[in-house]
């Protein structure tokens, strides 16, 4: 993953800063820079995360979900009141109800496995290019019950971090971004034949 270059100072959050500016803040350029370490290859990438203390959380996230119960690994790294957001579901948790929102999802699904594509962060704002797979075994709201269906999705995640000294970096809001179309196909809620003539399903 990519960390904010040595030479570029970042500056504390300002308080109050919306969504909307702080991201204007960090910037397409920040934002290329965090993709450019597929160069690099994984190994570079889990050297990076390893070496660099402002990525220390992100690297946490990674291992919360690969871990043999992720809900509450994934929840613990989130402040008291953080919030779970999944935009292509239009869903998301009560400020610090994480762990029951992700239970939700960990519940129904098995063999889940989490690789990074890279990362980068900028003062409270982080992003992290993503591959989960899994099996769909369980029963998900508005999708027909799984019967062991292979799923693989790439995807983006968005953070807003907070300094919870003495504990150090904790998340206060996330937000998933992956392709919805592809999960309804790799479920069997579109059909491949359909899928295969509908652009990005």
């Amino acid at each position: 993953m990519l960390a904010p270059r040595p030479d570029v100072p970042v500056s504390p959050p300002a308080s109050g800063l919306s969504r909307r500016s702080a991201l204007a803040r960090l910037g397409v350029g920040s934002l290329a820079m965090a993709f450019a370490v597929h160069a690099r290859g994984a190994a570079a990438v889990e050297h990076a995360l390893d070496d660099n203390p402002a990525t220390v959380v992100l690297h946490a996230w990674l291992d919360a979900w690969n871990s043999p119960a992720p809900a509450a690994a994934v929840a613990a790294l989130y402040a008291t009141d953080g919030i779970y957001e999944d935009a292509p579901a239009g869903a998301q948790c009560q400020p610090g109800g994480v762990e029951a929102f992700l239970t939700a999802f960990a519940g129904q699904v098995s063999e889940l496995t989490m690789a990074s594509r890279g990362a980068v962060r900028a003062g409270h704002l982080a992003v992290s290019e993503w591959d989960v797979a899994f099996r769909y075994t369980g029963h998900l709201p508005g999708l027909p019950a799984g019967s062991g269906q292979r799923v693989s999705l790439r995807g983006v995640t968005v953070f807003e971090l907070v300094d919870a000294k003495p504990a150090g970096d904790r998340i206060r809001r996330s937000c998933d971004y992956y392709d919805g179309g592809a999960l309804l196909r790799q479920v069997g809620v579109v059909p491949a034949s359909v899928a295969a003539r509908v652009p990005g399903v």
